[in-house]
């Protein structure tokens, strides 16, 4: 009667899908290696906070703190490059579920765009729109790449000050050239969108409306 203990850390916080691959592959291994039985085989998995878990005398939220900061501006940027583009990939392809993990979850969305004919896009209005609703205007629509669009969006500048950074962006798509300004916060050591305010019709930039 096999027992497997396995310990991690709750940050990043393994999902459902990743605990399930990773109790059936630990099983399986006992199977073929050693012949035991799967159904008397226990595996379990146990999540332990960052500030619980010391290496070389500091906890791994320390050290990963530390290790943040010496990252510098140069790191920083190029982290948040990263998320912006998979921003630009998520956008271009409709997928919804890239875009929500580009996110915070409590992210907030302002625009001023006029609504298209089929009233599929964001209005212009001075409401805030919070992530689930804006996620479920990108899951009506049809996708840039679906109409044939080639992604032609573009990071215009970064900057990056501590956990903060601004990203200044220009995406044109379905007609339009919006022009993107995203506030992004870094926690746990992972950047994300925690705000965004678009315009359309920019053409300063090279990308005008068509």
């Amino acid at each position: 009667m096999p027992y497997v203990s396995i310990q991690i850390t709750s940050e990043p916080r393994a999902t459902s899908e990743q605990r399930a691959r990773l109790i059936a592959l630990v099983t399986d291994a006992l199977v073929v290696t050693l012949d035991k039985d799967p159904q008397t085989t226990f595996v379990v998995i146990e999540e332990v906070g960052a500030e619980s878990w010391g290496i070389g005398g500091e906890s791994v939220h320390r050290r990963r703190a530390r290790s943040q900061r010496g990252t510098g501006e140069a790191g920083d940027a190029k982290a948040v490059t990263d998320v912006v583009e998979q921003y630009f990939a998520g956008l271009h392809s409709g997928d919804v579920e890239l875009l929500r993990g580009v996110f915070h979850p409590d992210a907030r969305l302002k625009g001023f765009a006029p609504p298209s004919p089929d009233q599929s896009q964001l209005p212009d209005r001075a409401g805030v729109r919070t992530l689930e609703e804006y996620l479920a205007v990108v899951a009506a629509r049809q996708s840039p790449r679906a109409l044939g669009e080639v992604m032609r969006s573009r990071l215009l500048s970064v900057q990056c000050d501590g956990p903060l950074a601004f990203a200044r962006a220009l995406v044109p798509m379905l007609g339009y050239s919006y022009l993107d300004h995203l506030l992004l916060t870094r926690e746990a050591g992972t950047w994300r969108i925690a705000q965004k305010h678009f315009a359309h019709g920019v053409d300063r930039y090279g990308a005008t409306s068509t």
